[in-house]
């Protein structure tokens, strides 16, 4: 059996691996890693990692270990892609529901730059991970 190499994106807040399909064996103990089950809705929530099957492209978080991953898919290509230079943010919004507690107004403070996190308004991407239904 031939071993399939795969391609290995190094992006701002993601790995992006292709196939991402053929991918999903060999990362098959880190993907079990990355579910949980929902003891109050009774199913399996997906954390970190999201197959888009239209592309055939896994997404990987970048808390990952990167040597991690190259030794669990073995035959890997490996390139780092610079982030896009991005438009300014402007971020005015009219607030329609007010934040249900104080973690979802810290959110909106933090996507905004506001308050202590006025160093994310030069930040070109973002990237955030909140408990599922978090809202």
């Amino acid at each position: 059996m031939k071993n399939l190499e795969f391609q290995l994106n190094v992006q701002a807040t993601s790995y992006v691996i292709y196939p991402g399909k053929e991918a999903m064996t060999p990362l098959s103990a880190l993907i079990a890693r990355l579910e949980i089950e929902d003891e109050f809705q009774d199913e399996i929530r997906v954390l970190g990692y999201f197959l888009d099957e239209m592309h055939d492209k896994l997404y990987v978080h970048r808390g990952v270990n990167l040597e991690y991953l190259k030794n669990l898919l073995q035959h890997v290509r490996v390139e780092f892609v610079p982030p896009c230079n991005s438009r300014s943010m402007n971020f005015e919004y009219e607030e329609i529901i007010p934040p249900r507690n104080n973690e979802q107004l810290d959110v909106i403070n933090f996507i905004a730059g506001l308050n202590e996190h006025v160093s994310n308004v030069d930040d070109h991407q973002l990237f955030l991970v909140k408990a599922p239904g978090f809202g």
